[in-house]
């Protein structure tokens, strides 16, 4: 352990990075020069599959919950639920440094707890690289875009079923999209305004539009004039193809390494290219 204390404080909080943060926090009990290494460490990751607490309900707050009968499995679920949040709250109260990753995996209850925990990380204004990950769809307000220092966002399972009004991530490099339920005009809108995107996932069943809404694909691809990695679902293609493929694109995509299309004719498309699409149909 000594040889581990001398080293440099930066390289002690790259090795916690890689602890649970639970573990990562039990560090502060080794000695004095340990107690504060876990409030500096700029990794963060929460993910409930794999936090580890008792489900003992110790201060009885689960124990009238309103209902004649909760089953025990579902009462372990929100006490562990509860103590994750709390552990959440704790830690984010006591990190004294930047965070400049954060992770958050669980299943959603409809609670307005993640709503609080994004609210209270936005006003540090450091995170470069945010993952949300729900189990079920959990509707994001338009404060996640309060975090315009980020340049890679992972949203999994996530309701952006509107338009946000924000200037846009003018830093933001990658962007990944699963399970998303939005709408065309909604995801051109952020498109649109994130204009250093290089890396983009999109892999939505579906996206809702309206009749006024006559967006096409060539609307699409003209927001993404810098991408490099292009990975989309053929879904996504269908909905902005209303009115057929366009014979030839607006733009080039000069910059365009990989395309994946996703699921098209029930198998996956893999085309790897460096030059642009003008110079493929020259």
């Amino acid at each position: 352990m000594d040889m581990i204390s001398k080293l440099p404080p930066n390289i002690i909080e790259t090795i916690l990075c890689f602890l649970p943060i639970q573990e990562a926090a039990r560090t502060s009990i080794l000695s004095t020069e340990w107690r504060y290494h876990w409030t500096k460490i700029p990794k963060l990751v929460f993910i409930e599959e794999a936090f580890q607490v008792s489900t003992d309900d110790d201060d009885g707050e689960l124990s009238d919950m309103g209902q004649p009968y909760v089953h025990p499995t579902q009462r372990n679920e929100m006490i562990k639920r509860r103590k994750l949040f709390d552990a959440i709250y704790q830690v984010l109260s006591k990190h004294e440094d930047p965070i400049h990753e954060f992770t958050l995996s669980m299943v959603t209850d409809g609670s307005s707890e993640i709503d609080r925990i994004l609210f209270l990380l936005s006003q540090k204004n450091t995170v470069r690289k945010l993952t949300l990950e729900f189990i079920s769809v959990y509707k994001l307000y338009s404060f996640l875009f309060f975090f315009d220092r980020l340049i890679d966002l992972h949203l999994t399972g996530c309701d952006l079923d509107y338009e946000p009004m924000f200037d846009g991530l003018r830093d933001l490099a990658s962007l990944y999209l699963q399970e998303v339920m939005t709408s065309r005009k909604a995801i051109l809108h952020i498109l649109s305004t994130c204009p250093l995107l290089k890396n983009v996932y999109l892999d939505m069943d579906h996206l809702d539009f309206d009749e006024s809404d006559d967006s096409t694909v060539v609307n699409l691809v003209e927001c993404l004039p810098m991408v490099e990695n292009l990975s989309i679902g053929f879904g996504i293609i269908e909905c902005f193809t209303h009115d057929g493929l366009p014979q030839e694109l607006p733009i080039a995509l000069v910059h365009l390494k990989y395309l994946c299309i996703k699921d098209m004719l029930h198998s996956q498309l893999r085309v790897t290219c460096s030059c642009s699409f003008d110079q493929k149909r020259s």
